[in-house]
């Protein structure tokens, strides 16, 4: 698993925006010591690939949908290798969907699939988790942001132990 609250003195008392921003940190999305703001209002979403740090340009809301997705990684404990990233899309879907991230919605069905193919077992398992659960593609990222990350755990049903 991810364990991204790992070396933090009390994780119970995280906010969102706190186990987001060591999220992206610990990623390689942004770099540590960035203002999360500042990363935010970038243009580019920038994906590690390789040790490279390839950027995108975001279009649709996709850079939306993509915190919103990391963030649920943080709240769930998907792991970021190949096969979290098909897990969560099965949950994704399975949660709720993606909302009017209409292009996202397209991507989940993709990564689910690949995920039904190589990872049967743990994407239906993943789906079926999912289905207990609500997820954020509703929300607005800054009311999130404020929230303690076990109060948003809570609310979306979900119980990491």
């Amino acid at each position: 698993m991810l364990n991204i609250m790992e070396n933090l003195n009390d994780p119970n008392n995280l906010t969102v925006a706190e186990a987001i921003e060591n999220f992206f940190v610990h990623r390689k999305l942004m770099e540590k010591g960035l203002p999360r703001d500042q990363w935010y209002k970038d243009n580019w979403v920038r994906i590690p690939i390789r040790g490279y740090r390839i950027p995108i340009l975001p279009i649709h809301g996709f850079k939306t949908s993509f915190i919103l997705h990391d963030m649920h990684h943080v709240v769930t404990d998907y792991d970021i290798n190949i096969k979290g990233e098909l897990e969560i899309s099965a949950w994704e879907l399975a949660s709720g969907g993606c909302g009017h991230f209409y292009l996202f919605w397209v991507d989940r069905f993709i990564f689910m699939t690949f995920g039904l193919i190589v990872y049967p077992r743990a994407t239906i398992a993943a789906f079926r988790y999912g289905r207990k659960h609500k997820n954020l593609f509703k929300r607005k990222i800054d009311e999130v942001m404020k929230m303690q990350l076990h109060t948003l755990q809570e609310e979306l049903g979900i119980n990491i132990t």
